[in-house]
């Protein structure tokens, strides 16, 4: 059996060189990042055809941009963004069209090499992976309406010669996908509730 290639189109940004490249969750807006130290945001065509078109440049970063990451869209517009500098921010659309830079830490003294959202089920989490040889974990509180200014910042040694890659494991164990979401019954037997894994952080590099 041939199957046809997948069409393809590209289009210019106007970036320098691109580093990283996300569509987000809801799959509407692509964002790019790059070492002109801007991130620019477009907005997808819902038919998939090539009308993009960019709504927003975050710039004020003062170092190359190397890797971003989009929350799930149940806590909002959020991207995250890692530097050259090791730099991590959080950028929220507070309007269409208008973000705000609602996360800054400078922890990290090496360049930041990926930055990923944790599975929304464990809440709204974020690790980033540095060449220093470290992972942080920024961890909001949803407890008020929203998210809580600051995050509880925790860290890990888990490369000596540093973090070039990182990913969370899924957050519902494999067992769970096979019980019955109906709402009755899960009431009814709580055993067979969906249930959670315990978080879980792959992460690759150099050293021991």
């Amino acid at each position: 059996m041939i199957r046809a290639a997948p069409e393809t189109f590209t289009f210019d940004t106007a970036h320098a060189l691109i580093h990283d490249s996300q569509v987000d969750t809801t799959g509407q807006y692509l964002a790019t990042c790059s070492s002109d130290e801007t991130i620019k945001i477009f907005a997808l065509s819902e038919d998939g055809t090539e009308e993009i078109r960019q709504t927003a440049c975050l710039t004020g970063h003062k170092s190359p941009v190397l890797t971003i990451s989009w929350a799930h869209s149940k806590f909002g517009r959020l991207l995250a963004a890692g530097t050259f500098s090791g730099q991590i921010s959080v950028w929220r659309e507070v309007q269409p069209g208008q973000w705000s830079r609602v996360h800054k830490d400078s922890t990290h003294t090496e360049m930041i090499n990926r930055v990923a959202w944790a599975p929304w089920e464990f809440g709204l989490v974020l690790a980033a992976a540095s060449a220093d040889g470290t992972v942080s974990i920024h961890e909001w509180d949803l407890s008020s309406e929203g998210p809580s200014e600051h995050p509880i910042r925790t860290a890990f040694v888990a490369n000596e010669g540093g973090v070039n890659s990182l990913s969370w494991g899924p957050a519902v164990v494999a067992r769970s996908l096979a019980v019955e979401d109906r709402e009755d019954e899960q009431e009814d037997n709580p055993e067979r509730r969906v249930r959670l894994a315990p978080k879980r952080i792959l992460t690759g590099g150099g050293g021991n």
